[in-house]
This record gives structure tokens, C-alpha cells and sequence, in this order.
């Protein structure tokens, strides 16, 4: 037989992955809440019904590109980070720097970044307009009277 290491295997995790992964399990629920809402389909016929990204797409579109530009800003400056401002320091000027170019855009968008939709009013379905019978054929609901049915008093009462 030959001399084998026989090293002890590992069998716990360091705190920091355990963590990190976490942490990257609660993001990935929170995005998928965050698409599933911002996704849903409105109702078919009615404008403006459903999730942000069928009511406003133009600014859905300028949040997705902002947010892509943020983690590409974030990605860059850990890595390499301004001198002047260490890392921490980088990623909040470059973030600002981000936020202020996607206020600019919003404002500069051509043609308005929100669309907006006129308002039906409310119509109640409608109520039978009278109580009278009608010339169709007959029903097997009985008509509803239209005055109150007369009461019969008994003989020799005053009524008074």
C-alpha cells in the first residue's frame, strides 16, 4: 500500500459565503417580485391598466437603462478606483453622476417621457326604466305595483 495525504475534508462554510449567498438568493427574489409587478398584463381592451412597463414603456426603458448603467459604474470603480476618492468614494460619485444623467434624459426625452390617458367617467349599468308591463311575452315574474295596495278596514271602523 502506498502513503496517501490524508487530509481532513472541509465540511462547514465560511461565514462570508454563507452571506454572500444569501444575500445574492434575497436579490434574485426581490428582481423577480420587482418583473413579475412590473410585467403584468393589463386588461384587454382598457389603456393604462397592467404593470409599469405596459402603461409607460419609454420610462421603463430609461429605468432599465439607468440601472444597467449604475451596475456597470459599480463594477468599474471596485475594481478600479479613483485615487482621489478611494473605492467607496468612486462608486457614489459615479451613482450620482448616473442619477443626475437620468434626470437630464428624462427631461430632455423627445416627445414627453410619460404618456398620458384621458379618464372614461364612470357610467352605472342600467336600471329598468319602468315597472310597467311590457307587450313582449309574458314572464313568470310577477309586475311590481306602482301604489301602495289599498287596505280594507274592518266594518264599523272610523278609520281615524
Amino acid at each position: 500500500m502506498s502513503k496517501r495525504n490524508r487530509t481532513p475534508v472541509r465540511l462547514g462554510r465560511s461565514r462570508s459565503e454563507v452571506v454572500t449567498a444569501v444575500v445574492v438568493g434575497a436579490v434574485i427574489v426581490v428582481l423577480t417580485g420587482i418583473a413579475v409587478w412590473l410585467l403584468r398584463p393589463g386588461s384587454p381592451g382598457v389603456a393604462g391598466g397592467g404593470g409599469l412597463a405596459v402603461r409607460q414603456p419609454r420610462a421603463t426603458l430609461l429605468l432599465v437603462l439607468v440601472g444597467f448603467a449604475g451596475l456597470l459604474v459599480v463594477l468599474r470603480f471596485r475594481r478600479r478606483p479613483l485615487k482621489r476618492f478611494g473605492p467607496r468614494g468612486s462608486v457614489a460619485l459615479g451613482l450620482g453622476i448616473v442619477a443626475v444623467v437620468g434626470v437630464v434624459a428624462a427631461i430632455l426625452w423627445p416627445g414627453g417621457l410619460l404618456r398620458d390617458y384621458t379618464v372614461t367617467p364612470f357610467t352605472p349599468p342600467p336600471t329598468p326604466a319602468s315597472s310597467t308591463p311590457s307587450s313582449g311575452p309574458a314572464s313568470s315574474v310577477p309586475a311590481v305595483p306602482t301604489s301602495a295596495p289599498a287596505t280594507t278596514a274592518p266594518v264599523g271602523s272610523s278609520g281615524g
